[in-house]
């Protein structure tokens, strides 16, 4: 008889050693017996090395990794390149799972396309009853974090992305990989029944956060999968980063739920994206650097608009490339945040970093030229970009020697 999937779950672990046997026994109580559980301590400061030992000890089909500490997600793809599983699960040291949940999910996964697997959930700690999470599709996926990280999907599908995101240092990094995932071609389903149990404590990373990190951590988020949004949204970078601005939401600490529910956009965020759509006199016509639609004609982006979007993006990029005036290595040393994103300088210059004053390098300063010649803010243009393809024939100024 062919024997049964193997599922590896995939348990990160910082300092979280108090919790780790509650997520242990969770696991080692499965109905479905053909697991691996991979505990992968990310550079813990307390006893988890003890504590994840002594579950060795009692069943063979845990397994212990230490490595230096380098975040989440990180330690995630470690663990998951260590496994050796058909399916993964992630699952977090201070969380568990219910005795049915791989059983459940390995039926599914074994008989349908499905891509990845999930289940209705519950809190317990700090706040108990039911987790009020949404009915899933793709759309609300892009606009709400609305699948908790222990998820099953395939092997396969995870070898087609590049992983978790260790660029998301503060967090949001399921959402992103969720996304990457949809952009694979998986579908997701959720099991109508409670098989997760999260864990709600005092503090945790998620309440951490603050709305400077949340803004840019969203916008990351579309950066990674600005095709995706122009798919299911039709809109251009520069549209869909003003919505950002304005409506990017202020996290309330004492509201957990809301957090975790609502970690994309709030409310109101969504009800401007419809809005975006039944009204065709929304915005008065932004041309941009990128000559992007205007949006009193937005209902009519079709492909052949969204090439050109593409097209003219790149021609951003290759005439900064091309000026001598962009200098990846001090845009990096004056933007830390940049280099902890693993963005690329001048991608993040072009679509963000030009628009917030950011300096390319010495000989150019963005912040006086924006504020020497409002028409670039006002039209929406990359301070650099409109000065090599007009500005510089105007004699305009670029920094504030001259």
């Amino acid at each position: 008889m062919k024997e049964p999937p193997l599922v590896s779950i995939i348990v990160p672990c910082y300092s979280q050693a108090i919790f780790l046997d509650e997520a242990l026994d969770s696991v080692l109580k499965q109905t479905y017996s053909n697991w691996e559980c991979i505990i992968v301590n990310d550079g813990s400061l307390d006893n988890t090395k003890q504590v994840a030992k002594k579950w060795l000890k009692k069943d063979k089909r845990f397994k212990y990794y230490r490595k230096r500490n380098s975040g989440l997600s990180a330690t995630r793809n470690h663990g998951i390149k260590k496994s050796k599983g058909s399916y993964i699960l992630p699952l977090d040291a201070d969380d568990k799972i219910s005795e049915y949940y791989l059983q459940e999910a390995v039926e599914l996964l074994n008989n349908t396309n499905i891509g990845v697997v999930y289940c209705r959930a519950d809190y317990f700690g700090e706040m108990i009853g039911e987790w009020g999470l949404p009915e899933f599709s793709e759309k609300e996926l892009l606009l709400n974090n609305i699948v908790f990280c222990s998820a099953f999907f395939r092997r396969k599908d995870f070898n087609k992305t590049l992983g978790y995101n260790s660029g998301m240092i503060y967090g949001l990094e399921d959402w992103d990989f969720w996304l990457s995932l949809l952009e694979v071609g998986c579908s997701f389903y959720r099991i109508p029944k409670i098989h997760f149990h999260y864990r709600v404590k005092e503090h945790s990373m998620i309440k951490s956060i603050s709305a400077e990190n949340y803004r840019y951590l969203f916008k990351l988020v579309f950066i990674n999968h600005f095709d995706l949004y122009v798919k299911y949204f039709g809109l251009p970078q520069v549209a869909f980063r003003s919505i950002i601005n304005e409506y990017s939401p202020s996290l309330q600490a004492e509201n957990p739920a809301k957090i975790t529910l609502n970690s994309a956009p709030e409310i109101k965020f969504r009800q401007d994206i419809s809005m975006f759509f039944m009204m065709k006199s929304f915005f008065l016509s932004m041309i941009s650097k990128f000559h992007l639609i205007s949006f009193l004609n937005f209902p009519s982006l079709n492909l052949s608009q969204k090439l050109k979007e593409k097209k003219d993006l790149l021609g951003g990029l290759g005439i900064i490339k091309q000026s001598g005036l962009f200098d990846e290595m001090y845009y990096l040393d004056c933007n830390p945040d940049v280099r902890k994103s693993g963005m690329s300088a001048i991608k993040h210059y072009l679509l963000f970093g030009g628009f917030e004053g950011r300096k390319p390098s010495e000989q150019f300063d963005s912040e006086f030229y924006l504020e020497q010649y409002p028409d670039v803010k006002e039209n929406g243009m990359n301070p650099l970009v409109h000065y090599l393809k007009y500005g510089c024939q105007e004699g305009r100024l670029i920094k504030r020697e001259q």
